[in-house]
């Protein structure tokens, strides 16, 4: 509202916000949103039972404590208001950002609901204040889960840049692939690029493909990228990188979009370069514009 009311001198170049609710995805926004928020909880690489275990411990955790709050509250035995308006602003917070990214044609992405961490916080110090008979065993669990979350994410952390360094990782090997057969471009999603650049000495461009939201797209992420730059790549010298997982998708993208896409090389760990004979960046967003439209009208 006071943006609007002061009317700074604002550029716009990604693009307008609009509504873009469509019954067709709004199940697909809903799963993809809750996926966002769990990626939050840093649980990703845990084992599937890990993962759903520590998931469901922070949400009991919150929901028990905003319960609480508000029974306490309704039953006249809160003395102020403070404490279930701390809780449910955050809370308001993390809900809100859920329904822009459902109904409008905004990216939302983790850091969007970073409202999680004060309200994990928040509830846990209100459990702990008033239920006397469980602090020992909250106070216990959480160091548990706090401790073991963190030696994990260490350990595994640990190992990928130890794996990195590696010159015999599969980045290396796609550096020096790209360098030594003359290419001078790279597509791939934010981390594979960022690996094969840093192998690569920052001798290679990159374009970084993907919308961030776990499923590959071919679009660039225009916020990671000079304005148009992948518009610019000479197409002969470009290669696009895959991850084993992502190679099928990469393939199913391309040939909808009427491309044919090759394999120029292979590594280790199943991961692969792509030749393309058309710049497929530029048709996916083309494609991608073309919908947002269709949405919005």
């Amino acid at each position: 509202v006071t943006v609007k009311l002061i009317k700074p001198n604002q550029h716009q170049i990604f693009g307008e916000t609009s509504l873009a609710l469509s019954l067709d995805n709004v199940y697909q926004k809903a799963v993809e949103g809750v996926r966002t928020i769990l990626r939050l909880f840093q649980v990703e690489r845990m084992p599937s039972p890990l993962q759903v275990d520590f998931t469901a411990f922070f949400i009991i955790l919150i929901l028990f404590a905003m319960v609480l709050c508000a029974v306490k509250l309704f039953k006249r035995k809160e003395k102020e208001y403070s404490d279930f308006c701390v809780l449910f602003m955050f809370f308001l917070g993390i809900v809100g950002i859920f329904f822009i990214g459902l109904i409008t044609n905004i990216q939302v992405r983790e850091i969007y609901y970073f409202m999680l961490f004060p309200l994990i916080a928040v509830s846990s110090a209100y459990i702990l204040k008033n239920q006397a008979k469980l602090r020992k065993p909250v106070y216990a669990c959480l160091s548990v889960v706090f401790a073991f979350v963190i030696a994990y994410n260490f350990a595994v952390t640990a190992k990928e840049i130890k794996a990195g360094r590696s010159t015999e990782s599969s980045a290396h090997a796609a550096a020096r692939y790209a360098l030594d057969n003359g290419y001078e471009h790279i597509y791939a999603t934010f981390l594979c690029a960022s690996n094969i650049a840093i192998a690569s000495g920052d001798k290679l461009d990159l374009v970084f493909l993907g919308n961030n939201s776990g499923t590959l797209s071919l679009e660039p992420v225009n916020y990671l990228c000079v304005k148009d730059y992948y518009k610019l790549c000479d197409n002969s010298e470009t290669l696009y990188y895959f991850t084993k997982d992502d190679r099928e998708k990469a393939n199913e993208l391309a040939e909808k979009l009427g491309v044919k896409p090759e394999i120029a090389a292979e590594f280790g760990d199943g991961s692969c370069f792509m030749r393309m004979p058309q710049n497929v960046c530029i048709l996916a967003q083309r494609e991608y514009e073309k919908n947002s439209v269709s949405n919005r009208d």
